[in-house]
């Protein structure tokens, strides 16, 4: 599995998990050390504390290397904990993933994240805390082959095509994400893909994080740490020359004791609006102070709170919501733990909005193309637009219902992105607009599809049914003349129909125990040096083996096969002659 293919940018992260730089840090955030690579960023301080996580290649498990070549932190985040014993499994988890060490295929995989959550209960927080939808049950599953469960898992992707596009953007898209497991929902600002091992979420306002319709990757592995799903002794952050290099299978050390009742209110809870007193529409940061650890925390009011995430600070931890202001009045908003409220704060709007400032019509920049430049009636076409002007009030005027796929950064400055499928051939015009004003045009030539004037293209052979895995065996090797020699061929494909040509009339014995085992026996008539022997599936060689066959030693006579047993002659009668019947 390789996530490094993906052709979304991962770098517009879940707002709670921004990598905040700290300004104030002497030494480096990450640095070699003996036998790794350490990384403090994920500490819980952005480093300030010293400590953090060693990522290895230790005990032949190659972490680091996969981490550094796959795209590092700007694929998968910083590491959040150390590397541990999970289910039987060697695992390491980063912000947007969890690896996995597979001995039996000696590769990484990865873990079905949000499945995980689920199993152990952490719905309702996802839902209240991270606006994540629970997964549906699918009955619809039931007794299907997985081809048509991934069907059917794939179909709540219609609902929402710049989603649809960033989920399967990459070919790769089922080992990076697994299935969709929730339709996708809505919650306020932001519409929300479920799956397995990661979750999409498309902003539908601007954002300090992201723009209006973009799409990003939630960090699912800090949202797992900061709901308690891993085990505490592993994501505590050491110092380099303390950190394992090898998998962890339990605490290091005295660890602290729980605190019995996590959910009751320590009493010094502190509720602070920024700013203060804001107008309709403005976006407005909530923050809750408190001794108490960072876990179970919920800011239950109106305008849909979006939690930011938590840190060391304040009275002992921080915790950081924000929301839009609505209409002019008093708005109250209560900060739970678990169950308990515990501190209640009121956030009073009043005044008129302040003015949107009106852009200029257009920029004077913009450049309008097609991929492809000439396609056939029926084909995907998609209109790029380019301009250093900021993505806003931008649209696209043109037939066969232009389907915007959002905005991005690159080309001028922004590239905006639509999708047509022409339903007939001839010249279409296409017009880019800013604030409703004409700014940058194009004409796209539409062809019929060819028509075939030759006879129907046979259809493709069967399916090519090789592993890529098959390895083959002679038994004895070298052989002499007359001896029984068994082929075996191994890492087959199940449950198909093999070959073996070659000389010597090779005899197909059946496949063994596992499926993926076939054999065959000969006995060579004369010698040879690296005889050829091909294993072949569906006529297409999977792979090739030598056999060298010897003349038999002086003395040692070479059994010649007979074509016909002959009686011996009865009383009287002459003797008989092979091959002829009497």
């Amino acid at each position: 599995m390789s996530r490094w293919l993906v052709a979304l940018p991962l770098i517009g992260l879940f707002a709670p998990f921004l990598l905040r730089p700290n300004a104030f840090a002497q030494a480096p955030l990450d640095y070699p050390v003996p036998g790794g690579y350490f990384y403090t960023q994920a500490d819980g301080t952005a480093g300030a504390s010293g400590l953090g996580y060693v990522v290895s290649d230790a005990d032949g498990i190659p972490f680091l290397s996969f981490y550094q070549q796959s795209g590092g932190p700007a694929e998968w985040g910083y590491p959040v904990s150390h590397r541990f014993i999970y289910q039987g499994f060697t695992v390491q988890i980063f912000q947007k993933a969890g690896f996995q060490w597979n001995p039996a295929a000696g590769g990484i995989s990865f873990l079905n994240i949000f499945d995980l959550l689920h199993e152990q209960g952490f719905d309702p927080q996802l839902q209240a805390q991270y606006s994540v939808p629970p997964p549906a049950p699918w009955p619809q599953d039931s007794g299907q082959p997985f081809s048509a469960v991934v069907q059917n898992h794939l179909a709540v992707l219609e609902a929402n095509p710049a989603l649809r596009a960033a989920f399967l953007a990459n070919p790769n898209w089922l080992n990076i994400n697994g299935l969709p497991m929730a339709p996708i929902a809505t919650y306020g600002n932001v519409a929300v893909l479920r799956a397995q091992r990661a979750v999409y979420q498309q902003w539908l306002q601007a954002m300090p994080w992201a723009a209006a319709g973009q799409v990003t990757v939630a960090n699912g592995g800090d949202v797992a740490k900061t709901l308690g799903l891993w085990p505490a002794w592993a994501v505590a952050p050491l110092s380099a020359q303390q950190a394992p290099r090898s998998a962890m299978t339990g605490p290091l050390g005295p660890q602290p004791t729980a605190t019995p009742n996590p959910q009751v209110c320590a009493g010094d809870e502190q509720i602070t609006f920024l700013p203060p007193t804001p107008v309709p529409g403005q976006q407005v940061t909530i923050q809750v102070t408190s001794a108490l650890p960072a876990t179970n925390a919920n800011l239950v009011g109106p305008n849909n709170p979006q939690f930011l995430g938590s840190s060391a600070g304040g009275r002992g931890t921080v915790w950081t919501w924000t929301v839009f202001a609505g209409q002019p009045g008093s708005y109250e908003y209560d900060f739970y733990r678990g169950s308990i409220p515990c501190q209640r704060g009121v956030l009073t709007v009043g005044g008129a909005p302040a003015p949107t400032p009106t852009p200029t019509a257009c920029n004077g920049d913009e450049a309008l193309t097609f991929t492809p430049p000439n396609p056939t009636v029926g084909e995907a076409v998609s209109i790029q637009i380019t301009s250093a002007r900021p993505s806003t009030n931008v649209g696209l005027a043109g037939p066969f219902n232009p389907s915007f796929q959002g905005a991005g950064p690159g080309g001028r400055g922004i590239i905006w992105t639509w999708m047509v499928v022409p339903g007939e051939a001839g010249s279409f015009s296409y017009t880019f607009t800013i604030n409703g004003a004409p700014c940058a045009s194009g004409t796209l030539g539409v062809n019929q599809p060819v028509v075939p004037t030759s006879t129907p293209v046979p259809p493709p052979p069967p399916p090519q049914a090789c592993t890529g895995q098959e390895r083959m065996s002679f038994f004895p090797n070298p052989a002499v003349i007359g001896q029984r020699v068994t082929v075996n061929v191994s890492n087959a494909a199940r449950g198909i129909t093999p070959s073996l040509s070659g000389p010597f009339n090779p005899v197909y014995e059946g496949a063994g125990p596992g499926g993926t085992d076939y054999s065959w026996t000969l006995v060579p008539s004369t010698g040879g040096e690296g005889i050829t022997y091909r294993y072949v599936v569906n006529g297409i060689p999977c792979t090739t083996g030598f056999l060298t066959v010897h003349a038999p030693p002086p003395g040692l006579l070479t059994p010649t096969p007979r074509a016909r047993e002959v009686e011996p002659p009865r009383p009287g009668e002459p003797p008989r002659t092979p091959g002829i019947d009497r």
